[in-house]
């Protein structure tokens, strides 16, 4: 019985996780293609850079962390720049 059901309940996972991705699909693809409508009509397309510097994490508060704003090290000069 069990050699009949372990893979029945694995079959079943498989399925509801197939129709869970589907469904996430389905509902955001408006918003993807409205996204793309909106590109198409940009007159001048433009890059945006971003660069993530540090991530607090906390597993027993739910608090959103702001990241602090830290200066860029000023590059040496000279042999200790070389090495």
């Amino acid at each position: 019985m069990l050699a009949l059901a372990l893979p029945l309940v694995f079959a079943l996972a498989g399925v509801f996780a197939v129709a869970v991705i589907g469904t996430g699909l389905h509902r955001a693809a408006p918003a993807i293609a409205g996204l793309r409508r909106d590109l198409a009509r940009a007159s001048v397309p433009g890059t945006m850079r971003f660069r993530v510097v540090e991530t607090v994490v906390r597993v027993d508060d739910g608090k959103v962390v702001s990241l602090p704003v830290r200066q860029r090290p000023v590059p040496q000069s000279g042999w200790r720049a070389a090495a």
